[in-house]
C-alpha cells in the first residue's frame, strides 16, 4: 500500500514539474498604445535639432519560391542611450514596399527618459508592409545616439525564424 501511495505521489509531482511551459506567452499589463499615450509630452521641443532614422523591416519573407511567403511579427525598439538626458520622438511612421505610408504611430511627440525604451509592433497577420517595408523615426536625441532596432520573428512548421535590423541616420 505504501508503495502504491508513494508511486502516485511521485507521478503527480513529476507531472506538475514537467508541465509544458514552452507555449506560454507572457501577457502584457497594458497595450503598447496605452504605454505610448502615457509618454505623450507637452515639453517645448520645437527648438531642438531633429534627426531621422530609416529602419528596414520585413512583414513577410519569401520561402522556397516567390509564391510562398512567411508572415513575420515586427517589433521596432527605440532606446534612449543617455544616462542623464531625456530624448523625444516626434514621428514613427510605417511604410510598405512601395513607399506608401501605412501607419503613423504618434498623435504627438513622446518623451523617453534616460535609458528608457519604447516599442512599436506590427502584428504577424498584418502583411500590408510586404518584403520591403520600413520605418522612419524622427526625434530629438540631444547629445546621444539612440539604438533603433527591429526584431522580426515568425515560424514555418515548427522552425523559428528571426531577423534583426538596425536603424541608420538619414538626411
Amino acid at each position: 500500500m505504501k508503495t502504491i501511495f508513494f508511486s502516485l505521489v511521485m507521478v503527480l509531482l513529476l507531472g506538475v514539474g514537467c508541465s509544458d511551459t514552452t507555449n506560454k506567452v507572457k501577457k502584457s499589463s497594458g497595450s503598447l498604445e496605452e504605454k505610448i499615450k502615457e509618454h505623450y509630452t507637452n515639453d517645448a521641443i520645437d527648438t531642438l535639432q531633429t534627426t531621422k532614422f530609416y529602419v528596414p523591416v520585413y512583414s513577410e519573407i519569401y520561402s522556397s519560391s516567390e509564391n510562398m511567403k512567411i508572415p513575420l511579427t515586427i517589433t521596432l525598439s527605440v532606446r534612449n542611450t543617455s544616462t542623464t538626458e531625456k530624448n523625444y520622438i516626434r514621428t514613427v511612421a510605417y511604410y510598405n514596399t512601395h513607399g506608401k505610408e501605412i501607419k503613423h504611430y504618434l498623435e504627438k511627440p513622446i518623451v523617453l527618459n534616460p535609458l528608457e525604451t519604447m516599442d512599436f509592433v506590427v502584428e504577424e497577420k498584418d502583411k500590408e508592409g510586404g518584403t520591403g517595408a520600413n520605418f522612419l523615426i524622427e526625434g530629438n536625441f540631444k547629445n546621444t545616439v539612440p539604438v533603433i532596432q527591429a526584431v522580426m520573428i515568425g515560424t514555418l512548421n515548427q522552425q523559428g525564424i528571426s531577423y534583426l535590423t538596425e536603424g541608420i541616420e538619414v538626411k
